[in-house]
């Protein structure tokens, strides 16, 4: 990669592991889930447009599932979810929630079934 490029792709540290065993060409031995994608090609200066995978954070109170475009958030245990056009809004200053009921549902539902997928990990009952 050239000192000084930029990427809009969205990454987290997640996306570390992948990556490492992706330059090392090793195979994942297990069958425990990755989170992340692997980042080589954007280091190896092949361009990454889009992230297939989309992001999930989960902290105290907080959820969030981000994909490349759009940010589903809640802070307060699920009582009430925000929606951000990252592309439109990189900010997040504008709730978009209300124009995108379909893709609410539909990123609130991805974003439980990864939830439970990091309750199985951490119960180990996926490996």
């Amino acid at each position: 990669m050239t000192p000084g490029t930029e990427t809009d792709l969205p990454a987290v540290t997640s996306d570390y592991l992948p990556t490492i065993l992706d330059l090392l060409e090793i195979e994942f031995p297990d069958q425990r889930p990755l989170d992340g994608i692997s980042l080589l090609p954007l280091l190896t200066g092949k361009p990454m447009q889009v992230r297939d995978s989309p992001i999930g954070f989960q902290y105290r109170n907080s959820q969030s599932w981000v994909t490349q475009q759009f940010k589903l958030i809640t802070t307060d245990k699920g009582k009430s979810w925000e929606l951000y056009d990252l592309i439109a809004d990189p900010g997040e200053q504008r709730d978009v929630s209300a124009s995108h009921g379909e893709l609410v549902k539909e990123m609130f539902s991805d974003l439980q079934k990864w939830v439970a997928s990091c309750k199985k990990s951490d119960e180990e009952e996926d490996y």
